[in-house]
């Protein structure tokens, strides 16, 4: 451990041996070799005035010196990582580049490998992450095979993991920065600044994955062990406390926030520069939030002064001029906040223009334009920022929890766009742009897999396929040998890297697909069946915006209920319905669940009443935080004095994460061969502890609340309804027949595939979310699969065409909230796989009245109009049920009439 008195033994003995060469040999090598040490030393101290002053010594010098020495590019490294600590990025540029050029010139491999290095943490201050990816891959590959450890290898792998961050992959950000500390840890370098900004990193993905405890875990750590290694004022120190603010600020926590953020402008405000503007914008921007824009004004100045001198052209001077805007517009003065926006715009468009501080102007102008009647301008800076965001989304990952990743990052700049258009009095653009940035990713896979369809009968590629069964069985390995977690994390890593590899060789044999098409207004209108009302909404921060749309009608409602309200309503109707156990339903609980559905019926839906009650059928596409939401569940009367009722009685339902979604899946043949296949009633080991600890643990995990599953045997009734329903062209799978081996073997064209088992919901990573077969061992030991299908299994590894997919399982229908990409989870997966329609379930569900519910809705599909009709008849059935004296049949305690027994399954794609 090197503490703070070493370091300054270390520098004390650096200066000597500087005095003692300039004295013996001023203009020797050894001179030389000395300034860059020391240079080397006061960066590594964040003392970049010293290290300057070292550094260009060492130039000058080197000026004189008959031949360049080896390490001749060092004292340029030097400088451009003085300059980026500065802010001036484009001075580093040049230095950086100085050195690169110098070093491949020598044929000096490590040097080169360190200057692609420092010009890819480059690049990620400049918010260009594909490009520092690339540099950082390359960096990587032109270090020679280590004989010992060296921090470069570890800071690259470091650097990926934040471009990765940068492009909104969590998850690949994820496994580099744990490949980065267990590459630190494997060769003993956990007590350096690298490892420990390591730790920070993964509490930053923590902090953006809305993990608050962790995030917090992390840097209090990094806090407590910067403080002992490298004393209380370290420059890891003041970045602990800069996170922890950040946290604090994200769980609203301001004034906690601003007692770490003035500790952290007591160590560095007269230390380093480029951090003490970046804390006093910090602070000015709290300050504005809590509308005391005097104390705003005090730190912006502050840090205007610390800009002085500095380069027009830094980040720092356009991140402090956009927020004396925002405090300039906040004060009703839009006029000096549009001439402050421009000049950060003509800086950027300079030299950031694929950074995020662009689309932030661009925007943040179109509002002002907008506020001062310049019409034509706002909409102008409208467009630029709508065509900025786009390029930022065509250069994110293509994978569908990635992209979602991002846009959940983006969704605020997303919902701005549309706001302003409508504030505009733009209805009309409000509603493409809403559809421009929706489900990007979605519709891309979706093309993707309509391309291969036509080209081939596709089948999963069998090098993917084994990779996944191995990286599956290491995770299950890890549940039993928690001792060697590191190890397993290792080799998880490591799978996932062949698993990426594999699917960049085939990259030139894939199909190739253009960029989807994103409808227009009119385009959705004309693909709009006579009758079909499509209600979208756009849940800003204190208005939700609905977009009304028919076939031959457009309208566009602001209502008067944001988002925190929002979310609290769904909260609370989650709350309720997670209460609910099938034979213990309290006499009061409808009535309760009832009142918040009637209230969100008001909010949402009552305004647009005389467009539903002029409607054949609803499609609803929602925006956070109501992708969760069971439509059929709200309460309201149709006409003004009208009778009250669920709104599932007045219309058959269906969602969709997009208009583009809905219009693609609505494109797809119907019809195909007939064929059905059901799966039901798998053979669960009654002691899953005994049978498979790593899955049980995994199920635990998931808090299904024990460790046994029980049998389904009412499942077993249900694929009795498909058989009876659909006769010689149904496929049953019952009992051992019910696997994952076999469900993974259904290919070509389908009417209907049914899968009536346990469903688990991983919220956290919800392409984790699986559908769990038969699992006892004797029936796994038959097969290649464990019994637990995940949705990313069902993305990557199965192929068909179907009409309907039907997961009659406990929260198939759930997910995370990808944002723009609407829910992620198994109802998505099936849709990329090749299902037309979805119908999944919201909630836990009850064994007996899910048969029920099954059985009436397969007696009404295909003899009414539409799968959404079938599912409203077969609902309003099981709410009348007692009039059928199904009660006393089922062995239920109270009737299906609550809507706990009738109301969780909801259809995700075309209501046909």
């Amino acid at each position: 451990m090197r503490h703070p008195t070493q370091a300054s033994h270390r520098q004390a003995l650096l200066e000597h041996a500087h005095v003692i060469q300039h004295q013996r040999a001023p203009r020797g090598e050894a001179y030389l070799h000395t300034l860059v040490r020391l240079a080397w030393f006061h960066v590594e101290q964040a003392q970049t005035a010293e290290a300057r002053f070292f550094a260009e010594e060492a130039l000058v010098l080197l000026a004189d010196l008959p031949e360049l020495p080896a390490n001749a590019a060092d004292p340029f490294s030097v400088l451009g990582k003085a300059a980026m600590r500065h802010g001036r990025l484009a001075a580093a540029e040049h230095y950086f580049q100085a050195a690169y050029q110098l070093a491949q010139d020598q044929g000096q491999t490590e040097t080169v490998a360190h200057c692609l290095t420092d010009l890819g943490v480059l690049a990620l201050n400049q918010d260009r992450y594909a490009f520092a990816q690339q540099t950082l891959r390359s960096a990587l590959a032109a270090l020679p095979p280590e004989p010992t450890p060296r921090r470069s290898r570890g800071r690259a792998i470091t650097g990926l993991g934040h471009a990765a961050f940068g492009l909104g992959d969590l998850i690949t950000a994820t496994e580099q920065f744990h490949r980065a500390k267990i590459y630190f840890e494997e060769h003993g370098l956990t007590e350096g600044r690298f490892y420990l900004g390591v730790l920070n990193n993964l509490g930053i993905v923590a902090r953006n994955s809305g993990e608050w405890d962790e995030a917090e875990d992390y840097f209090s750590r990094v806090l407590k062990r910067a403080t002992q290694s490298f004393g209380p004022e370290s420059r890891l120190v003041v970045l602990s406390l800069l996170n922890l603010s950040m946290v604090e600020k994200e769980r609203g926590a301001l004034a906690q926030a601003v007692v770490y953020l003035e500790r952290a402008l007591s160590l560095e405000e007269h230390r380093n520069q480029h951090r003490t503007v970046t804390i006093l914008n910090s602070l000015a921007r709290i300050a504005m939030d809590q509308r005391r824009y005097d104390q705003a004004e005090v730190y912006l100045n502050r840090a205007s002064k610390g800009l002085e001198g500095g380069s027009p052209a830094s980040i720092n001077r356009v991140m402090i001029t956009n927020s004396m805007a925002r405090l300039a517009a906040a004060r009703g003065d839009h006029q000096r906040a549009k001439d402050l926006l421009e000049q950060s715009l003509e800086v950027v468009i300079s030299h950031f223009p694929d950074g995020k501080w662009t689309e932030e102007t661009l925007l943040f102008l179109s509002q002002v334009c907008a506020k001062l009647g310049l019409e034509l301008e706002a909409s102008a800076y409208l467009e630029r920022s709508a065509l900025h965001l786009e390029g930022q989304i065509d250069r994110v990952s293509r994978l569908p929890q990635t992209r979602g990743n991002f846009m959940v990052k983006m969704q605020h700049t997303h919902r701005t766009l549309v706001a302003v258009a409508f504030d505009l009095g733009q209805p009309e653009q409000a509603f493409d742009l809403l559809e421009r940035f929706r489900t990007v990713g979605m519709c891309r896979l979706l093309a993707k897999r309509a391309a291969e369809q036509d080209q081939t009968a596709s089948k999963a590629d069998p090098t993917v396929v084994q990779l996944n069964r191995r990286y599956e069985a290491t995770r299950q390995w890890a549940v039993d040998h928690p001792e060697y977690a590191e190890q397993t994390r290792r080799r998880q890593i490591r799978l996932q890297a062949a698993k990426k590899a594999r699917r960049l060789a085939q990259a030139k044999g894939e199909v190739d697909v253009a960029k989807p098409f994103v409808p227009r207004l009119e385009d959705v209108q004309a693909e709009l069946a006579p009758g079909t009302l499509l209600l979208s909404y756009c849940v800003l921060e204190d208005a939700t915006l609905l977009f009304l749309v028919r076939r031959d009608r457009f309208d566009a409602l602001r209502l008067p209920v944001g988002r925190s309200e929002l979310q609290q309503h769904m909260q609370a109707l989650q709350n309720l319905l997670d209460e609910v156990e099938p034979n213990r339903i309290g006499a009061d609980h409808e009535a309760r669940l009832r009142a918040v559905s009637r209230r969100v019926f008001q909010d949402l839906i009552a305004p647009a009443r005389t467009w539903v009650q002029a409607a054949d059928r609803l499609v609803f596409l929602p925006d956070t935080p109501l992708g969760r939401l069971t439509w059929g569940l709200l309460v309201g009367p149709l006409a003004d004095s009208g009778p009250e009722d669920y709104l599932i009685a007045w219309k058959p339902i269906t969602t969709s994460g997009s208009a583009a979604v809905y219009g693609f899946l609505k494109r797809r043949p119907k019809g195909g061969t007939g064929r059905v296949a059901a799966f039901g009633d798998p053979v669960y080991h009654q002691s899953t502890a005994a049978a498979s600890p790593t899955w049980s643990a995994w199920l635990r995990a998931q808090r299904l609340g024990g460790e046994d599953l029980q049998r389904l045997p009412f499942s077993a009734a249900e694929v009795g309804a498909v058989g009876e329903r659909f006769g010689d062209q149904a496929r049953l799978f019952l009992r051992e027949r019910a696997t994952e081996d076999a469900c993974k073997a259904l290919r070509g064209d389908w009417r209907v595939i049914h899968l009536a088992c346990h469903g688990v919901l991983d919220p956290r990573f919800p392409f984790d979310s699986a559908l769990i077969f038969s699992t006892d061992p004797a029936v796994v030991a038959t097969g290649e699969e464990n019994g637990i299908l995940r949705a990313w299994e069902v993305m990557e590894e199965m192929r068909f065409r179907s009409d309907l997919a039907v997961l009659s399982a406990c929260q198939s229908g759930l997910g995370r909230d990808g944002a723009g990409e609407g829910l992620q989870g198994l109802a998505g997966a099936f849709h990329i796989a090749g299902a037309r329609a979805v119908l999944a379930a919201h909630w836990r569900i009850s064994d007996a009245s899910t048969h029920l519910l099954m059985q009436r809705f397969y007696h009404y599909l295909g003899r009414v109009e539409g799968t959404a009709e079938a599912l409203r008849r077969a609902q309003l059935d099981l709410r009348h049920g007692k009039k059928r004296g199904w009660q006393s049949w089922l062995g239920l305690s109270e009737d299906t009439a609550h809507p706990y027994h009738w109301a969780a399954f909801q259809l995700v794609g075309p209501w046909d």
